[in-house]
């Protein structure tokens, strides 16, 4: 009886540290990994059930200190478990409710209210960055011209080398 006792909790044990090791993939690390992996851009490419073609690219922006901006709506959010909140303007009245699913480029999110929507979102990669980086390209050469131009014709221009070279390095070092 005393080594059935003793089996008993033995098996007691390997189950309760067993079923403690079965992930729940909405442990507090998991949530914060996830809170970390939506920062960023993310545009509606499908969607399914009210509104799809009205939100069809929506551009849902996720920061860091937990602020959302979709289009021109600003949001607080937050993860609990499986669902993400977004808060209008973060003053309660109206909570968007999403189940999601994430991965590195891909956010699919499901209404979890009695709303039938689902969107699929992609990542938008440094739409910003590559515009500034174009833009930042065509100022210097048009510099590097105008500089060109003023060694040739130095008369013809009312700004010196110098000015040029002061635009340059404030274009640049800001």
């Amino acid at each position: 009886m005393r080594q059935f006792k003793i089996s008993f909790s033995v098996l007691t044990v390997v189950i309760v540290v067993v079923f403690s090791k079965c992930g729940n993939k909405n442990t507090a690390n998991n949530i914060a990994a996830v809170e970390n992996q939506i920062v960023g851009k993310w545009e509606i490419t499908d969607g399914k059930g009210l509104g799809k073609k009205e939100n069809l690219g929506y551009v849902y922006e996720f920061n860091k200190d937990k602020t959302a901006k979709i289009n021109i709506s600003n949001y607080v959010y937050h993860i609990k478990y499986d669902t993400l909140f977004m808060d209008y303007e973060g003053k309660g009245e109206i909570v968007l409710k999403w189940i999601y699913d994430i991965d590195e480029d891909n956010l699919i999110l499901d209404n979890a209210t009695e709303l039938e929507q689902r969107f699929w979102l992609e990542r938008k990669k440094n739409v910003e960055t590559d515009f500034g980086q174009t833009h930042t390209r065509n100022i210097c050469s048009t510099i590097h011209q105008i500089e060109n131009d003023a060694r040739t014709h130095l008369s013809d221009y009312n700004i010196d080398l110098q000015q040029l070279t002061n635009i340059q390095n404030m274009l640049f070092f800001q």
